[in-house]
């Protein structure tokens, strides 16, 4: 049996408006024997957290660097700090939520929803749009005849799961037009 202990915090200038949740795992080691129990914590809930983890699951596929997702969240009212966007987004590619990707156009990671319903299996090229930050799965049978080309006549095996190509999206070519 496993025990749950939940400490809400409160900001008193709030009229106790509860602004973090402390969730701790009570887990009896020696079978229900009470000096075998240990505090483990497992999750800290902010409303940054949940802020930036609704702001990527209504953005699918919208790949940002910490200082865009810092800068989304400040339109959205929330008020967190980069270095906070930095540990959050750390912790939450840790857990499984977001994915992690080196942007060698910008020299950055970027980071996007990890439930984005896409498996990426790294056998697809991707396309980034320089518009709107978006990454596109590019399901297409000539990329692998690009990949098998480039290998036998050019003697370089390419990882089609780190290559992007840069571009504009449909949507933003229409914005464009208009």
């Amino acid at each position: 049996m496993r025990n749950i202990l939940i400490f809400g915090l409160t900001n008193e200038n709030e009229c106790g408006k509860i602004i973090a949740v402390l969730v701790f795992d009570a887990k009896n080691k020696n079978h229900g024997e009470s000096e075998g129990d240990s505090m483990e914590k497992t999750t800290y809930h902010t409303v940054g957290r949940e802020k930036l983890l609704s702001y990527f699951a209504e953005h699918p596929g919208q790949q940002l660097t910490v200082e865009e997702l810092t800068q989304e969240l400040a339109r959205e009212q929330v008020s967190v700090g980069k270095s906070t966007v930095y540990r959050l987004v750390g912790k939450l590619y840790e857990e499984g939520k977001l994915k992690r990707t080196h942007d060698a156009a910008r020299g950055c990671h970027t980071y996007s929803y990890a439930e984005d319903t896409h498996d990426c299996d790294g056998h697809h090229f991707h396309l980034k749009c320089l518009g709107c930050g978006r990454l596109f799965h590019l399901e297409c049978r000539h990329s692998e005849t690009l990949c098998e080309h480039i290998e036998e006549i050019h003697h370089f095996r390419i990882d089609s799961s780190l290559t992007a190509f840069y571009g504009q999206c449909e949507a933003c070519l229409r914005k464009a037009r208009t």
